[in-house]
């Protein structure tokens, strides 16, 4: 029979190797290099975006390293919450650990879930975004809402993206956060009027090439060639 002393030793043992393994699969990498949210001061930065036809595409290009994402301005307006930042990645001199990004170096993540609500003004009837998340990150689940806040549409993601995880991909040369995947999100008519993701974990999930349509058949065919996202309608 053990010692309560042995025993105890045995506890505490337990406890430091399951935090152990919990910081191995979580801790191993974030998705950015940086763990302090940036000070901002003022109102949110607002971008003008053009439609493609019924359709745009938001890729989050020329945001720069660790700035507010903020408002598109376009026929249909874009506001993203304030929690959300833009991270340019690490082998084009920003601060972010992923790879194969479906655009060419710049994506969207958070350091806190605070406010991670994507709100479209008017409505729209598709929404697609590609995503890219650690295993303590998922999975998640994607709601779209109309005006009313009535659901209109939910889209689970249980993909896992980072190879510390087991992910089956590799860097560009580098980046953990290195397989994407998407979530889609659908209505008979143009009624999406904002978006919640839950489920995720701060600086452990990521976003790019956010997509939407208010044509009468929403379905574009995105076709992946390398990493970058060629966009074809129909």
């Amino acid at each position: 029979m053990r010692s309560a002393t042995a025993l105890k030793t045995l506890t505490v043992a337990a406890v430091l190797a399951l935090s152990a393994t919990f910081v191995g699969s979580a801790g191993a990498g974030g998705l950015s290099s940086r763990t302090s949210i940036p000070p901002f001061t003022g109102n949110a930065p607002v971008h003008p975006h053009a439609s493609v036809d019924t359709c745009s595409l938001i890729d989050f290009e020329g945001l720069g390293d660790f700035n507010p994402v903020g408002i598109f301005a376009g026929p249909v307006t874009v506001t993203f919450g304030t929690s959300w930042l833009s991270l340019v990645d690490a082998d084009n001199g920003g601060s972010g650990n992923f790879a194969n990004e479906p655009s060419p170096n710049t994506i969207a993540f958070f350091l806190d879930t605070n406010d991670i609500s994507i709100s479209l003004n008017p409505g729209v009837r598709f929404v697609r975004f590609w995503y890219v998340a650690s295993s303590v990150s998922l999975p998640i689940v994607v709601t779209a809402y109309d005006a009313a806040n009535n659901v209109v549409s939910v889209a689970n993601g249980n993909t896992v993206g980072t190879s510390f995880d087991g992910a089956p991909c590799v860097g560009d040369p580098n980046g953990q956060f290195c397989l994407w995947d998407q979530v889609t999100l659908t209505s008979p008519f143009n009624i999406i009027r904002s978006i919640t993701i839950q489920g995720t974990i701060a600086n452990q999930f990521g976003i790019d090439n956010l997509q939407f349509c208010v044509e009468a058949n929403p379905t574009p065919a995105l076709r992946s060639s390398w990493g970058k996202i060629k966009i074809l309608y129909r």
